[in-house]
């Protein structure tokens, strides 16, 4: 990454046999790891539930972490569900890049007007990342976790 306040670039990975151990070893701080399931978990979800989509996230060639996301078919709403940088990359700009990238890519889906995103109550860093970037918080607790939802204008796609 370089020097200046230049954001880093990253790119959405597909999980596949080759990146598939790599990003089952991303980790957490130790403080950090009730606020989202592991990679495996996640990954293991999205062959049953095959509406999720799993990226790996990679700067400059190296996977720096993981992200979850898709069209929930019970209600409809395309969710981001699980985002998580390497303990070793955090505080470098990439989560808020790879936020940018995947609310990018469902911003251009036919259909997507609204997307929520999940976290737990304790995430404070969490909170202030996805209201940055859009996320407003309409009080709506889901299993435990805040809610955060974003509007998308309604435009001719």
């Amino acid at each position: 990454m370089s020097t200046s306040n230049e954001e880093p670039a990253v790119a959405l990975v597909p999980i596949t046999a080759t990146n598939f151990r790599p990003v089952i070893a991303l980790e957490l701080e130790p403080d950090q790891r009730s606020f989202v399931a592991t990679n495996v978990y996640s990954i293991a979800q999205s062959k049953v539930e095959p509406w999720w989509e799993t990226f790996a996230i990679e700067a400059g060639g190296e996977l720096v972490g993981f992200v979850m996301f898709g069209l929930d078919p019970d209600d409809g709403i395309h969710w981001i569900c699980r985002l998580m940088i390497d303990k070793n990359f955090q505080r470098r700009g990439y989560g808020r890049v790879a936020m940018q990238t995947v609310l990018a890519d469902l911003d251009s889906r036919n259909g997507c007007d609204e997307i929520r995103i999940s976290f737990a109550p304790e995430n404070h860093n969490a909170r202030t990342l996805y209201e940055s970037l859009g996320f407003e918080d309409p009080d709506l607790i889901i299993d435990g976790e805040v809610v955060l939802v974003r509007q998308i204008p309604s435009l001719d796609r």
